[in-house]
């Protein structure tokens, strides 16, 4: 047996495998580069969009990733000045996934749209910019705010807090927010991701909920039987309250106006496939809950959220019952489509309509005319 043959051939086929990736991967980056301008040769993820230093974890300046732009100070919107002027009314939307976009367009993301209707109403009134962040808590909202968002002097906060943070197996911290050191991404190779994509789209969904409900049963199997949640947990629950309050006291203490959403999901009472499928994934990333103590968790965050309202005068934007709960208006279980952000808009728009029509201030800018609005 020639075993230098053997050998040779090995490595030819190794290295013909090889440049087979390296062609697939240049085509990988080529197709980034005529879609979205991307830079050829330096990283290009989804990572490239968030940092973590003093402030925090939010989204890092000037970062592009496809369709998501962040602008100079770490928003998605147009560029704005540190300091505000005089005859501007400034509105900061902050929250997670949801309120930060990602199945809108471009250009239609909930803040995006709530511009829009803002100015329609105000011409140029109003500066309107998207300053949520996926992955960011109650507390972490709370310090960004108090570090970075404050020194823009907002006059209007419009949040919308997820109770996704208090189903995962650790609840959001008061402390350890920060890191000292800005973290940077990784080396990244663009073949990898789009291959796990096409890969997903090429699975029947059908398959792909069996191997997720496998995977949850062997989790919850290997755990006590007092580990699984049957119902909304109430000490996570509470929790949540004290955060959502802990955002109100630090945003009134600054001088803003705060406006709370409530959040919703798009799982219908007749669970057709689409339901199942993104009950399934939405599980599959809070496996302590039970699919009905999931659901119910919403419904408790929601009636949270109302009884804040009342008890600390702030106005509700009650979005979750006057959404449809179809494909039309979520991309998956809580992320909206573009018709589901413009209801999200139109709520958020309505409150901040009744906030400047009650406050002389406020009402003086939006009109330009120089006089309050008598109260």
């Amino acid at each position: 047996m020639d075993f230098a043959k053997i050998i040779k051939t090995i490595i030819k086929y190794i290295g013909m495998g090889l440049l087979f990736l390296f062609i697939l991967e240049i085509a990988s980056r080529t197709d980034d580069y005529v879609k979205w301008d991307a830079p050829f040769w330096s990283n290009y993820s989804n990572d490239n969009l968030s940092v973590s230093d003093e402030y925090g974890w939010h989204n890092r300046p000037n970062a592009t990733f496809q369709k998501w732009v962040i602008n100079s100070h770490g928003f998605r919107g147009p560029e704005i000045t540190f300091e505000k002027p005089d005859s501007i009314i400034r509105v900061f939307c902050t929250g997670a996934s949801a309120t930060f976009g990602l199945y809108e367009s471009k250009d239609k993301d909930y803040p995006s749209q709530l511009r829009k209707m803002l100015n329609k109403k105000y011409p140029g009134r109003f500066e309107v910019l998207n300053a949520a962040c996926p992955g960011m808590s109650p507390p972490r909202i709370g310090h960004y705010y108090s570090g970075w968002l404050s020194k823009f002097s907002p006059d209007i906060i419009a949040y919308n807090p997820a109770s996704d943070f208090y189903t995962n197996p650790y609840p959001p911290s008061d402390t350890n927010i920060t890191r000292t050191q800005p973290s940077q991404p990784p080396l990244t190779f663009r073949l990898t991701s789009k291959a796990k994509i096409a890969f997903k789209g090429f699975l029947p969904r059908s398959w792909q909920m069996t191997y997720k409900r496998w995977q949850i049963a062997n989790i919850v199997d290997s755990q006590e039987d007092d580990w699984l949640w049957e119902t909304p947990p109430l000490d996570r629950m509470e929790l949540y309250r004290k955060h959502i309050i802990g955002v109100i006291d630090t945003v009134r203490a600054q001088g803003s106006k705060i406006i709370i959403g409530t959040k919703t999901n798009s799982i219908s009472s007749e669970m057709n496939d689409f339901d199942k499928y993104n009950l399934t994934n939405w599980r599959h990333l809070h496996v302590r809950c039970t699919d009905i103590s999931l659901l119910q968790t919403d419904i408790v965050a929601r009636k949270i959220i109302l009884e804040i309202g009342k008890e600390y005068n702030v106005p509700i934007a009650d979005i979750a019952p006057n959404i449809p709960k179809t494909h039309e208006y979520f991309g998956d279980h809580h992320h909206f489509t573009d018709k589901g952000a413009k209801i999200v808009a139109k709520f958020m728009f309505e409150q901040i309509v009744k906030i400047i029509e009650n406050d002389s201030l406020l009402y003086s800018r939006a009109i330009n005319s120089g006089e309050g609005k008598k109260q």
